[in-house]
């Protein structure tokens, strides 16, 4: 077997243990590309990270983001336009709950070079006040 079959095998299967699911076992991610949302299996995180600088002061951010096949996606590369969206319970509510869906913007995407994609989201902006 060729390499990319094997690392297609390896993404597929590691797509299928680790994507975001309900409990009743369902995808709970999408992608909106401006037509209409789209199931994709996507590993999803929201980690915080520490940064710190040559004087030892720490600063922290949030890395939003979410690793999905290409050949899931309704295109690539994605447009600014698109959204990713993904239901889960809202902060602070039950985890049985189906409360919501929250919607990011897809900020940046990196391939990596194997068939997944990593995007970068965060939460859409509030418009700017006149």
């Amino acid at each position: 077997m060729s390499w990319r079959h094997l690392a297609s095998d390896v993404q597929d299967t590691c797509l299928d243990e680790f994507a975001e699911r309900d409990e009743a076992s369902l995808y709970t991610t999408q992608v909106d590309p401006g037509t209409g949302p789209v199931d994709v299996r996507a590993i999803f995180l929201d980690p915080w990270l520490e940064v710190v600088s040559d004087l030892n002061v720490s600063a922290s951010t949030r890395e939003i983001r979410a690793d999905v096949a290409i050949s899931e996606l309704p295109s690539y590369p994605p447009a600014k336009a698109w959204r990713f969206l993904i239901r889960r319970p809202l902060e602070g509510d039950p985890l049985d709950s189906t409360s919501g869906v929250t919607s990011f913007e897809i900020v940046d995407h990196e391939p990596d070079g194997e068939g997944l994609v990593r995007l970068r989201l965060r939460r859409p902006r509030a418009p700017a006040s006149p």
